[in-house]
């Protein structure tokens, strides 16, 4: 009876040994793929890496990659903007304002940062799934 998070709209099985999958026709939900899979259309673990951190800015923010707030802003999606509230002097702006005052402001900031981690540009820079449990997993709760 625990949640799992699977399938993206571009998991799929890759073949034992195989590094990367290519497809012809474009799969998923905008605002969850990952950059270089428009460029490239090889789906990597990465890709997948990079889709889960979108997802826990979701969860942190309240806002869909599509929320209409993102087309407001100078960096016109999610993954920009974070980006640049992490860097500002006020982190918590990212949070969900239903979110705040319940003491757990540091936690939902570190989830943020292995979401920034999670969104890197570079697919090499992004850490491994099993990386990412364990940055998760050491958030005190």
């Amino acid at each position: 009876m625990e949640a799992r998070i699977a399938d993206f709209g571009l998991a799929k099985s890759i073949p034992g040994g195989d590094t990367h999958m290519t497809s012809s026709n474009v799969a998923g939900t905008l605002g969850y793929i990952a950059p270089e899979y428009h460029q490239t259309l090889k789906f990597t673990d990465k890709c997948d890496i990079y889709s889960f951190g979108v997802l826990l800015g979701v969860l942190v923010m309240g806002k869909l990659p599509s929320n209409e707030f993102f087309q407001h802003t100078s960096e016109v999606n999610l993954v920009k903007w974070m980006r640049k509230v992490m860097t500002l002097d006020n982190p918590k702006e990212a949070i969900d304002q239903s979110l705040l005052g319940n003491g757990y402001e540091t936690q939902m900031l570190l989830v943020l940062k292995i979401k920034c981690l999670c969104t890197l540009d570079d697919p090499k820079e992004r850490p491994n799934s099993k990386d990412c449990r364990c940055m998760l997993a050491q958030i005190e709760h």
